[in-house]
């Protein structure tokens, strides 16, 4: 049986089952981008997608589907009017053609993990130029179906390029029948800006306070990680006798208690809070005001991240990396996992089991050579998904402008 038949038989399955969708919004004027994405770990790479693009093309109309039962994909705030999120109904031939009818899009794109079949073909029998992007087997994001190899196939012959997350999945493009000339290996997309704000006056002011003094951070901690990150400052401190931890509590409502804490068990401890600034001797700053990660991630060479002991979910890891801080961090990364994994394979972050391995490498990290070998893999990731990402927006934006022009 050949791909064809396939889907073939594919839409006529569905078309046994559809139902009328509901009436959609209004279609914006002028042309129109179709993004499809379940969501997930995808969603950030594709809403980055979406603001390079626009900031290139600002009257740009913007679809963006997901699959029912999937969350929308979360707008900054101040995401414009033209940008349209849409819970797709069920595949089939009649819902197909009645979201292309209504949209008329210049240009679709689509996420591996999420295929709808009849909607592909439509758009392919429509001449809508496809997209798709793929860190996965196409067959993985496909319904529930008998044929699905053969169904892979024949979709793929409805994309005019594939943009390809790693190498691994070129050979299997290749067996599918996918030309050469239509794939493009990428790597990762970026899942846009990390590089947090920070007050530049009240970062020169408290970079003079802690000029030529070894410097790590520990940030959100857990109550039960916090005597990790102690047990670390302390055996650290045994090699660099001015060593300053900036622990900054995972809720910093906690902050005075801690610190007065900290105090009864003889640390010699400034608050954040209370206006105090590190003195000579302070060995743990409690950072414990709100929105001032960027801060401390600028000033740190070195950062542990919190959560990663147990449950929760440990801060962004691509957020020190952009600021050029050296990240240690636990064994359970929870949602952050991709980008730990990362961030791992390139040596721009290092995994630390218990508090004893995070004492040897917090000593080992006090190099600057080995702080700044570490900042600049993470600095080469994350410009690598930058790469990869303008890459892609190129793409639309020539493909773009051929239908203009057509």
């Amino acid at each position: 049986m050949g791909p064809s038949l396939s889907l073939w038989l594919y839409r006529l399955r569905t078309r046994l089952t559809e139902t009328d969708p509901p009436a959609p919004p209004p279609r914006p004027e002028g042309p129109v981008l179709w993004l499809h994405c379940p969501g997930g770990p995808g969603a950030a790479a594709m809403l980055e997608l979406v603001r390079i693009a626009r900031a290139s093309r600002p009257k740009l109309g913007v679809l963006l589907t997901h699959p029912q039962g999937a969350a929308p994909l979360p707008l900054p705030s101040g995401a414009s009017d033209r940008i349209t999120q849409l819970a797709l109904p069920p595949d089939g031939p009649a819902s197909a053609r009645a979201l292309l009818e209504h949209w008329r899009p210049e240009l679709g794109f689509f996420c591996s993990s999420s295929l709808p079949p009849a909607l592909i073909a439509e758009a392919g029998q429509r001449g809508v130029p496809l997209g798709l992007f793929a860190d996965t087997g196409p067959e993985e994001g496909l319904p529930e179906f008998a044929l699905r190899g053969r169904l892979s196939q024949a979709l793929l012959r409805r994309f005019d390029r594939v943009f390809l997350g790693s190498e691994q999945w070129a050979a299997h493009f290749r067996r599918l029948g996918l030309p050469p000339h239509r794939m493009e290996l990428t790597g990762p997309l970026s899942e846009g800006p990390h590089a947090l704000p920070c007050n530049e006056a009240e970062r020169e002011t408290m970079a003079a306070v802690l000029a030529g003094r070894p410097t790590w951070l520990a940030m959100q901690p857990s109550p039960a990680e916090t005597p990790i990150a102690l047990a670390a400052q302390a055996a650290a401190s045994r090699k660099a006798h001015r060593l300053l931890l900036i622990l900054a509590p995972d809720d910093p409502a906690r902050g005075a208690e801690l610190a007065a804490d900290l105090r009864r068990e003889g640390w010699r401890v400034a608050l954040r809070s209370e206006n105090e600034d590190p003195a000579d001797d302070t060995q743990v700053y409690v950072a414990d005001l709100e929105g001032e990660r960027g801060l401390w991630y600028r000033l740190a060479p070195v950062s542990f991240l919190g959560q990663s002991y147990g449950s929760g979910t440990p801060p962004d890891p691509f957020e020190p990396a952009a600021l050029g801080s050296a990240i240690l961090h636990g064994p359970a990364t929870g949602a952050q996992a991709e980008r730990f994994d990362q961030l791992d394979r390139a040596a721009a972050a290092r995994k630390v089991e218990d508090a004893r391995s995070l004492g040897t490498a917090l000593i080992e990290l006090l190099s600057p050579e080995q702080t700044a070998a570490m900042a600049h893999a993470a600095w080469d990731v994350i410009s690598r998904g930058a790469e990869a990402t303008d890459q892609v927006v190129q793409w639309m934006l020539d493909t773009l402008d051929a239908e203009e022009a057509a």
